[in-house]
């Protein structure tokens, strides 16, 4: 078998090498022919028909569009472009848990904005702040490692972040206060949860990502928390993916966000759980 594995070449950190080092070794370990290619590489080569078509292709970035060139040219793409392009958007994911009845913080979407800010619509802002009250969420539509989200306190706070965004889109959400600090991260492959670490945050920090310094440990999630994190991918399309999930009143899961490349080394390492070797030999069984 074999298969390409397309990663981003504006983003190859340490940690992303760990990452490509750490699936070549598994697809070796399964007899699996495996070529690592950047974005800009590949689109190179199929604009000049140099890409031969493999098994498939492990897609680990966010470039939708090439996602969707490529499997318009035949190339089986995993996960989807579909499936990457709703969950990169935080407002298409919101959306389509929304029409799915997943639990989620109230939400509300920003307007569309050709030019100029939102620093002068009042009565969006007024709006927003009787719906969702303070402190409340701020989330940019695109971004990873909980940057590009904010917690704001005051009209004052709200007012200046959304003029400085400008005609970035973002959505506004309710801010789940038993959660502060704290959420759990669930790892889907296929139709299964394969491995969960609760993370805390105790640096006074209202994200739980453990690049913004939280502290993670092994978790057994309960039945509530394994169903929406399987519906979730199931509605998004995702053959595998990240799930990260609040903790309402008693406990009750709140779907936050959902991650079509959730990067998994960390996971892996406090659990025990290869789920590198687990997301191969899942593409391995649905290609051949």
């Amino acid at each position: 078998m074999k298969g390409y594995f397309v990663f981003n070449k504006y983003l190859e950190t340490d940690k992303f090498k760990c990452l490509k080092n750490a699936y070549s070794d598994e697809a070796k370990a399964l007899g699996i022919d495996i070529e690592f290619i950047s974005n800009s590489n590949a689109l190179q080569l199929n604009y000049d028909n140099k890409l031969d078509i493999k098994d498939f292709i492990l897609f680990w970035d966010k470039d939708v569009k090439l996602a969707k060139i490529l499997e318009d040219r035949g190339h089986r793409v995993i996960n989807s472009s579909n499936a990457i392009s709703l969950c990169d958007d935080k407002s298409k994911t919101y959306i389509i848990l929304l029409k799915n009845n997943i639990r989620q913080p109230m939400t509300i979407i920003s307007p569309l904005i050709f030019y100029g800010t939102l620093d002068l619509d009042i009565e969006f802002i007024n709006f927003s702040i009787v719906k969702l009250g303070f402190p409340m969420i701020v989330k940019e539509c695109f971004g990873s490692f909980g940057e590009q989200v904010y917690l704001v306190n005051s009209k004052e706070e709200l007012t200046s972040l959304i003029k400085n965004l400008g005609t970035k889109p973002f959505i506004l959400q309710e801010f789940i206060k038993t959660s502060y600090g704290k959420d759990i991260r669930v790892e889907v492959v296929g139709n299964e949860v394969v491995a969960t670490v609760f993370r805390q945050n105790d640096q006074n920090d209202f994200r739980a990502n453990i690049t913004n310094g939280a502290n993670a440990i092994k978790y057994t999630p309960n039945s509530k928390q394994i169903d929406i994190a399987l519906k979730a991918c199931k509605c998004l399309g995702l053959d595998f993916g990240g799930v990260d999930i609040l903790f309402g009143e008693n406990d009750e899961p709140i779907l936050c966000e959902v991650n079509s490349n959730a990067y998994p080394l960390n996971v892996q390492k406090i659990t025990g759980v290869n789920i590198i070797k687990l997301t191969l030999e899942h593409i391995k069984n649905k290609v051949k």
